[in-house]
């Protein structure tokens, strides 16, 4: 679903903010459980703590990462040369700043449909 071929350097930031937040959260799952998170939680992250904000996004691009690979590689997010991971956050943290009557909605939705407005791939 994502496009990482471009950004390699990208991915070596992603993995240490994965890194990161595997060994400061743990993750607890549950299976009638949609989405851990929703839009105001995120949001309260991009305001009063980045880093768990990154590690949040950390996250989900690694899902996306993850998701590309079992839809063979057909991509709905092209991210551009250069792009790092703090770039992402500021666009994530700014489509919720922007959008707050949907911020109840799921934030892994949030952050996909976030991406995609930013940088959707050429059909």
């Amino acid at each position: 679903m994502i496009r990482w071929t471009s950004v390699s350097y990208l991915k070596v930031d992603l993995m240490r903010a994965l890194i990161a937040a595997l060994l400061i959260c743990p993750v607890t799952a549950f299976a009638d459980v949609a989405d851990f998170y929703n839009g105001n939680e995120i949001y309260d992250y991009c305001r009063n703590d980045p880093f768990k904000a990154r590690m949040y996004i950390a996250g989900a691009l690694g899902g996306g990462m993850t998701m590309e690979t079992w839809n063979k590689g057909r991509a709905s997010v092209c991210f551009p040369p250069g792009i790092t991971l703090g770039q992402v956050e500021g666009v994530i943290c700014t489509s919720l700043e922007n959008n707050p009557a949907s911020r109840h909605l799921g934030a892994s939705s949030l952050t996909l449909n976030a991406l995609y407005t930013a940088w959707p791939c050429p059909r």
